[in-house]
């Protein structure tokens, strides 16, 4: 018989908390969070593959991946999660940190609604900035008629 397929390749990034012994005997809890983060970032792809994606699903799956960030990766800051607390205080579907971590944005899907007032809100809470970004079927090119 052939011999077996090669394992799936698997990406490991290493954090501070593997480089001390006596904190990371084991990997087990690392592979246990990346699992995690590769589970929701499958179901916010499989939800927006939809033709119709329900933004109180993708808002939760932001929520469930920031609070894995949050309380398993360490990856965020006080500043941030106050942030992303007014926002959930405030009725957004879901809210997380966005760039290459440690801080500094945020991303929260909200009712137009109520919109103008999260920004106000996060504004008097120490936002640096803060604004509204609609949905768009992208750049449209009209012809000279």
């Amino acid at each position: 018989p052939p011999p077996p397929p090669p394992p799936p390749p698997f990406f490991f990034q290493p954090e501070d908390g593997i480089r001390d012994l006596v904190r990371s005997r084991w990997l087990g809890d690392v592979y246990k969070r990346q699992i995690k983060n590769f589970d929701i970032t499958k179901a916010a792809d499989i939800e927006l593959r939809k033709d119709n994606p329900d933004t109180k699903i993708l808002g939760s799956l932001m929520t469930d991946h920031h609070n894995l960030l949050k309380d398993e990766l360490k990856n965020t800051t006080d500043e941030i999660d106050k942030m992303i607390d007014i926002c959930n205080s405030m009725g957004a579907y879901g809210s997380k940190i966005v760039g290459s971590g440690g801080g500094g944005s945020i991303v929260a899907i909200f009712d137009k609604n109520i919109s103008e007032s999260v920004v106000s809100k996060l504004k008097e809470n120490g936002a640096k900035d803060a604004f509204i970004a609609s949905q768009s079927n992208g750049p449209e090119i009209k012809a000279n008629e």
